[in-house]
C-alpha cells in the first residue's frame, strides 16, 4: 500500500488550532481567574507561573513556525500557525478583560463609593488638590492601593492621567521615585474627584 506523504501533514493544522485553542483557555484562566486571586506566598503561585511560561512559549513559537512553513510552501500549516497565534494574542487580551470586570471595575466602583459617603470627612480643607490614600480599602488586588484625588480647583493635570494602567507622567501627583506608584488607573468620579489605583514597581 502506498501511503500519500502530504495526506499525513493535513491533520497537522487541526491539530496546531486545537492545541492553540486548550493553551489559550489555560493562559486565559490562569492569567485572569486564578493568578489575581493568588497570594504573594501562595503554594499554587510556581504551578501557575509554570503553566504561564509554557504557554507562553507555545504562542511565541507560532512566528517562527509560520515563517518556517511559508518557505516550505505549506499553506495551510502556515494558516494554522497564524491562526494559533490569533488564539494567544486573544487569550492574553481576554485574561486583561477578565481582571478589568473582577477586579479593576468594582475597585474603582468601591472608591467612588467611600467618596460619596465620607466625602465631608476626606475632603475637609482642600485647597489646590489632594491624594487621600485607602490603602486597600476598595479590595483590589492585593499588589494594587486605593486612592481619592481631591481636585475641585482643576489645579493638578491629572485630566491628562485620566485612563487605563500606564506609567503615571505627572510627577508632583505621583513621584517618580516612588515604588508605589510604578502604574496607575485613573477614572473620574464627578467635578472634583478621581478615583485612583496603583501598582507598585514599574508598570511591565
Amino acid at each position: 500500500m502506498v501511503v500519500d506523504g502530504r495526506a499525513s501533514i493535513l491533520p497537522r493544522p487541526a491539530a496546531v488550532i486545537a492545541i492553540a485553542a486548550v493553551a489559550g483557555l489555560v493562559l486565559m484562566l490562569m492569567e485572569g481567574v486564578i493568578a489575581p486571586r493568588l497570594g504573594p506566598n501562595s503554594a499554587l503561585g510556581p504551578v501557575v507561573t509554570v503553566v504561564t511560561i509554557f504557554s507562553f512559549l507555545f504562542f511565541s513559537l507560532m512566528p517562527v513556525a509560520v515563517v518556517i512553513s511559508v518557505i516550505r510552501r505549506r499553506r495551510r500549516s502556515a494558516i494554522s500557525y497564524v491562526v494559533a497565534w490569533g488564539v494567544g494574542a486573544g487569550s492574553a487580551l481576554g485574561a486583561a478583560a477578565l481582571i478589568e470586570l473582577q477586579f479593576t471595575v468594582p475597585a474603582h466602583d468601591a472608591i467612588a463609593a467611600i467618596y460619596h459617603q465620607r466625602r465631608s470627612e476626606l475632603g475637609a480643607s482642600i485647597k489646590g488638590y489632594r491624594l487621600v490614600e485607602l490603602q486597600q480599602q476598595c479590595r483590589p488586588l492585593h499588589s494594587e492601593e486605593c486612592w481619592i484625588l481631591f481636585d475641585p480647583s482643576r489645579g493638578s493635570g491629572v485630566d491628562t492621567e485620566v485612563g487605563r494602567w500606564h506609567r503615571p507622567s505627572n510627577y508632583p501627583i505621583f513621584p517618580s521615585d516612588s515604588f508605589r506608584f510604578g502604574s496607575v488607573d485613573i477614572r473620574r468620579i464627578d467635578a472634583d474627584a478621581y478615583s485612583v489605583l496603583t501598582r507598585s514597581g514599574p508598570d511591565w
